[in-house]
């Protein structure tokens, strides 16, 4: 009869689950059925196996059939190549697990996808991941020293992760694919609408470029961005509404036919209103709908003011101002700048949200003047481009008042590419 010590007498290299590691166990498997974001995810089922396991090091490689090649992520850093170059690969075009106790004796041993840090791999563990369906989806990849063998029971829990891991593996690659779906057709459609206005064509791209420096400069979240970037896309789709006799003339409208053109903020909400978006990009309908509101009520369509108009609509509304000042149309050329930056801060605190304004203008020259001239920027210079990267906007303004050779011959590059004509 075996007792409670003898039961114990296990090697160090096998798995030995005490109250607190079955508590990690739960919060990292909570962590990993969390995960929405492939990248994300593939790193959080390593770190998972790390602390699960006696596992030096771990990686989960995933298999992209449009390019035959096996991608990973360790430390936020994308690793990708081809299925064949590596044991992991080995182990998922066999779709069978690859116990090796020499890897270094293999051919396949990659330098730097296949190393410990101070030590030399001397156990090797692949498993392939499957879904439900059993069709490989990727590998599991456990590396310990020499002194560190792989026992039985490691090999078994590997066994039963994997089958946990292949069917959230599936499910967040699928949604992943749904997602890009959406985007990439959100982004179709938002060139369709520039393609189908020619007189403003690229502004829902310039402003989506711009929303998307400003969200950087101020710091917004994964979830806020998209949520921005779908919005600043689609912002102008309710312009379909507007007859093409009064959107597409090539004078400036008149006073009626502006009141017509305003209609589109409100056309956009309807439009938008019928899709249905998931609860996190719901707020996408009021961000696009409200790029027009004012901080002080005397926007459109709704006189929205202050808090009641979202963030996303307040970036909007400064970056659709900036770029509808600074585009060519056939009846005006691009405004002054000195004009633009003197509309922008007396519109500042009653149109314009104040921190929102700082926050453009600290935008880098050399990313604002690429954003003005997209599609045209195949003769740009770089070293230009060099000396504009640690200029913006608020430098630009202070060369009016403050003549230094370097803000001077700054602003003569800037205004090189500004007010330069552009090439059929």
């Amino acid at each position: 009869m075996k007792t409670s010590t003898d039961a114990l007498a296990v090697p160090k290299t096998d798995i030995t689950l005490d109250r607190n590691q079955l508590r990690q166990i739960l919060q990292l498997s909570h962590a990993v059925n969390g995960s929405m974001s492939p990248a994300y995810l593939v790193q959080q089922m390593a770190r998972a196996m790390e602390e699960i396991v006696p596992c030096m090091c771990c990686y989960v490689w995933v298999y992209d059939s449009a390019s035959g090649e096996m991608w990973s992520y360790r430390d936020n850093v994308r690793l990708q190549t081809q299925a064949d170059h590596i044991l992991s690969g080995r182990a998922f075009l066999e779709k069978q697990q690859l116990h090796l106790s020499h890897p270094a004796e293999d051919s396949l041993l990659h330098e730097e996808y296949d190393r410990l840090d101070g030590a030399r791999v001397g156990h090797y563990l692949a498993h392939p991941l499957f879904d439900a369906q059993g069709n490989a989806l990727g590998v599991m990849q456990l590396m310990n020293s020499a002194i560190h063998p792989f026992s039985g029971s490691v090999m078994d829990m590997l066994g039963e992760w994997a089958l946990l891991a292949g069917g959230r593996l599936r499910a967040v690659l699928e949604l992943h694919q749904w997602q890009q779906a959406f985007y990439s057709f959100s982004d179709v459609l938002s060139e369709t609408l520039d393609t189908r206005d020619y007189i403003t064509s690229g502004h829902s791209r310039r402003v989506t470029l711009y929303a998307m420096e400003v969200a950087q400069q101020m710091n917004l979240n994964v979830g806020q961005r998209r949520r921005l970037q779908l919005a600043a896309l689609l912002h102008d789709i309710g312009k379909l509404g507007i007859p093409e006799l009064i959107l597409l003339q090539k004078k400036r409208p008149g006073e009626d036919e502006y009141e017509i053109i305003r209609r589109h903020a409100q056309i956009t909400r309807q439009i938008l209103s019928r899709i249905q978006f998931p609860d996190r990009l719901r707020e996408v309908v009021d961000i696009a709908a409200m790029h027009h509101e004012k901080l002080d009520g005397s926007g459109y369509p709704a006189g929205r003011r202050g808090d009641e108009i979202p963030l996303g609509a307040k970036i909007l509304a400064v970056c659709d101002v900036f770029d509808a000042l600074t585009s060519r149309r056939p009846y005006a050329d691009r405004r002054p700048l000195e004009e633009v930056m003197e509309i922008l801060e007396k519109e500042t605190g009653s149109a314009f949200e104040p921190f929102i304004v700082y926050h453009f203008k600290n935008m880098p020259l050399s990313r604002l003047i690429q954003i003005l001239e997209y599609g045209h920027t195949e003769h740009f210079d770089g070293e230009d481009l060099r000396r504009l990267d640690d200029h913006t906007l608020n430098d630009l303004a202070r060369a009016d008042g403050i003549a230094t050779p370097v803000l001077e011959e700054i602003k003569q590059i800037f205004n090189h590419y500004y007010t330069r004509a552009y090439r059929g």
